[in-house]
């Protein structure tokens, strides 16, 4: 990997998405300014969509639905 300067992995699940940013020294020495940048546009994206009157709060999990059968359960 000697000549990757910058990854960026992402993980989501439950409405919510985890950025994991690395990046070699000699390659991108001002790793900071590009998290700054990186937060600003997420706080464009999250303007956009509150604007747009999108739920801020991720939509609440439906209930299990209830076995019809006791036969049918899980064990």
């Amino acid at each position: 990997f000697s000549h990757i300067g910058l990854t960026i992995v992402v993980s989501s699940s439950s409405h919510e998405a985890i950025f994991a940013v690395t990046s070699c020294r000699e390659m991108m020495p001002d790793i900071a300014h590009f998290i700054d940048c990186l937060n600003e546009s997420f706080a464009e994206i999250e303007a956009l969509a509150l604007a747009q009157g999108k739920p801020a709060e991720p939509p609440a999990k439906p209930k299990a639905a209830k076995a019809k059968a006791a036969g049918s359960r899980l064990q």
